[in-house]
């Protein structure tokens, strides 16, 4: 989880356990002492309890682009995100949640366009019509995907699965803006309700990018917006789009292309600037939507707490936090 080599683990703590003893906890051949359990907790970051937690939730059916990540860095994620979805999991049964795995819904598509159309009903199936999505991450777990957020980890966006092969779960880079997360959040749901079993990955990933701009901006939308035929559009208008649906203006642009609002040679012209020109570049860049965001494990946690069905310290394991500082947030009314 902390992408450290043995070697660098060795030496954050100074070399008081060997390269040796820690290949023989790695493989069950040892345990550690008390004391160098303490030494190990304290350079990984990680209360003692951890050790002791028994991994109940395994992660199945992957999807993530691993073609710029390291091996290191894959399995890096894929231990973050198991860690991350056993503590999720642990507060749902001590809060008693224990919802039905959702049926999510499966189209099958073979070619780009059927996933816009794929788009298209799902936001008909979960009733959202042409309206703007508000708040992604509320909505998404609506439909009873878990969401679980990782700290930015250099190429990598986001990865969904199923926990026990029948609980989707996406778990996203945090640290973007929103407009990212949100695209990147529905790529993954592209993945988990697309059924596309001739297509290479490279297919499929882009089959998601289409489903993830029309869940954001259905293709109407933007036709009503700037119309079917432009041969400029303001940027004024891009960024009023931009505000309402939540989408970024390269991608607004990218659909009024595809949707031969705009020619090739208009679209050519703005990536240009947009690669050439910095300041402009930026502006296309900036965040103009707010999305609100809340941690659902944080709410059950405390939850919890305030309730005495977990103890402080068990509170600051879960939260990656000290008990000074949850002593501080537990304020209660």
């Amino acid at each position: 989880m902390k992408g450290l080599s043995m070697d660098q683990l060795v030496a954050k703590m100074n070399g008081k356990i060997g390269r040796q003893s820690i290949y023989k906890y790695e493989k069950g051949l040892m345990l550690p002492s008390s004391a160098n359990l303490l030494q190990l907790s304290e350079a990984l970051e990680l209360s003692p309890d951890y050790f002791f937690t028994e991994p109940d939730f395994p992660i199945t059916n992957i999807h993530f682009r691993k073609k710029r990540l390291s091996a290191k860095e894959t399995e890096q994620i894929r231990e973050m995100s198991a860690d991350s979805i056993e503590r999720l999991f642990f507060m749902e049964s001590i809060l008693g949640i224990a919802e039905t795995p959702p049926e999510l819904p499966r189209i099958r598509i073979g070619s780009e366009e059927d996933s816009e159309k794929a788009a298209r009903e799902i936001r008909r199936l979960w009733n959202i019509g042409n309206n703007p999505i508000s708040s992604s991450a509320a909505f998404i777990e609506k439909q009873g995907i878990r969401i679980i957020y990782l700290p930015e980890i250099k190429h990598f966006d986001g990865l969904c699965g199923y926990v026990n092969d029948s609980i989707p779960i996406i778990v996203l880079s945090d640290n973007s803006i929103p407009e990212r997360i949100r695209f990147t959040m529905m790529h993954e749901v592209g993945h988990l309700v697309l059924d596309s079993k001739d297509f290479t990955e490279e297919m499929m990933e882009s089959s998601c990018q289409s489903f993830a701009s029309e869940m954001l901006l259905p293709s109407e939308v933007l036709e009503d917006s700037i119309g079917k035929k432009r041969k400029e559009i303001s940027f004024k208008e891009l960024e009023s789009i931009q505000i309402q649906y939540g989408i970024s203006i390269p991608a607004i642009m990218n659909k009024a292309n595809h949707l031969g609002i705009i020619t090739n040679g208009s679209y050519t012209k703005f990536r240009n600037r947009y690669r050439s020109d910095i300041a402009f570049r930026f502006e296309c860049d900036k965040s103009r939507f707010f999305e609100p965001r809340s941690s659902k494990l944080e709410a059950m946690v405390y939850h919890a707490v305030s309730e005495g069905m977990i103890s402080e310290s068990k509170t600051a394991s879960l939260l990656d936090s000290t008990v000074e500082e949850i002593r501080k947030h537990l304020g209660t009314f």
